[in-house]
């Protein structure tokens, strides 16, 4: 085997784990079933976790880029580099209209130090 099949396996390994999610009530990190994952949630990873999701990279312990493994998406096991989000594109609208997001960042494996990322997905069209 290889390549996606591998991949695929590992995933559903990996999907198994609970992934450490804010809790906005408390302000502190709680264990959650990667099916109970939700666009916008603010999730906690350190080097080596798999991310279940596409995601906005929020923060890292590297000062300028990390570099992540996407064969959990694509089948590719290189790493690729990239950059925490700029504030500019964590602003959204509040209410109405606007068109959804396009769950801009890359899922992936194994960054470097630890970070968080908001739950991935794309948006949906506005009203």
């Amino acid at each position: 085997g290889g390549g996606a099949a591998d991949a695929a396996a590992a995933a559903e390994g990996e999907a198994a784990k609970p992934v450490r999610v804010l809790d906005v009530a408390t302000n502190t990190f709680v264990a959650r079933a990667v099916a109970a994952l939700r666009v916008g949630d603010v999730c906690e990873f350190v080097s080596g976790d798999t991310f279940p999701c596409d995601l906005l990279l929020l923060w890292s312990t590297a000062p300028t880029e990390t570099a992540v493994e996407t064969s959990v998406f694509d089948g590719d096991n290189a790493l690729r580099r990239r950059q925490v989000a700029p504030i500019a594109a964590l602003e959204r609208p509040l209410e109405g209209g606007g068109g959804g997001g396009d769950g801009a960042g890359d899922g992936g494996g194994g960054g470097d130090g630890g970070g968080g990322g908001g739950g991935g997905g794309g948006g949906g069209g506005g009203g």
